[in-house]
């Protein structure tokens, strides 16, 4: 009679309950039938409305999670070449699970954040190692700051196209077709994005927002007045508030100085129009 190794049966045990994590996010999830080495495509979401990219997660099932424990390494799992390139290159977000189906339990990993591509794509011979951290315990807390990560990716990803796009206009401007108008797509990234954290909606500014804008720029004024000027002044603020608001929305997610700063600009761009408005009442 034809039999079924405990590998598939672990291997099945862990993907539905990493997948049944996933789903209480409020995701869909689908399996990936083809070894790739990605066991679920999952369709992020956040409060109801889908994300523009996805999750890949590969999930490595065991009964003794300890099986992956070293003194010199920790939690670790090697990965072929080939294998690690492809999740390093994605263009969604590739994220390792390991779960041990005794304890009900796992770690999740992203190998993209701890190989230096060049040191390693020049001994591709080798397998990558992936570590996972004790404390990034996969569950639905993490699965939703997972999702943050895949969502910040993204719009960073969107913003570096945009500016390379800006750059290149620049510097071939005399190229283009009489009459062409370059129009960036920085400011609609930015946008985007603000509205993602809920500092915008439409054209209203987050009240949290401004109350950090407010307080911040009352500091700067009070100690720092006659170092810097009034409009610096602004643009510290803006960036100061943003990311104290990016940690309140995003789970502390971490964000490049590019996308706070373009993003501050649009911001400041609704205060001062904001100022206006009130400045026209008042007179």
């Amino acid at each position: 009679m034809p039999q079924r190794p405990d590998s598939h049966v672990v291997a099945d045990i862990a993907v539905a309950r990493v997948m049944q994590i996933c789903n209480a996010c409020g995701w869909a999830c689908e399996v990936v039938h083809k070894d790739y080495g990605d066991d679920l495509l999952v369709q992020t979401s956040l409060n109801g409305i889908v994300d523009h990219n996805r999750l890949w997660i590969q999930v490595k099932g065991t009964r003794d999670l300890k099986k992956f424990y070293s003194k010199k390494n920790g939690y670790s799992l090697k990965v072929s070449p080939d294998q690690a390139l492809k999740w390093i290159r994605s263009a969604d977000l590739a994220v390792v699970v390991i779960w041990d189906v005794e304890k009900d339990f796992g770690l999740w990993s992203i190998l993209k954040y701890q190989i230096n591509q060049w040191d390693w794509y020049l001994r591709e011979s080798e397998n990558a190692r992936i570590v996972f951290d004790e404390e990034s315990v996969f569950c639905q807390e993490q699965a939703v700051r997972l999702g943050w990560i895949a969502r910040r990716e993204h719009h960073e990803s969107l913003l570096r196209n945009a500016m390379i796009q800006d750059l290149e206009y620049e510097r071939n401007k005399d190229t283009y077709p009489e009459g062409y108008e370059h129009k960036s797509l920085v400011p609609l990234v930015a946008f985007d994005f603000l509205k993602l954290i809920n500092v915008l909606d439409d054209e209203y500014l987050d009240k949290t927002y401004l109350a950090y804008y407010e307080s911040a720029l009352e500091r700067f004024k009070s100690e720092r007045e006659n170092l810097i000027d009034s409009e610096d002044i602004e643009v510290l603020a803006a960036g100061l508030a943003m990311m104290g608001r990016l940690n309140d929305a995003i789970h502390q997610v971490g964000i490049s100085a590019s996308m706070i700063g373009v993003c501050s600009e649009i911001a400041l761009e609704f205060i001062r129009g904001l100022d206006d408005v009130l400045d026209k009442a008042e007179s």
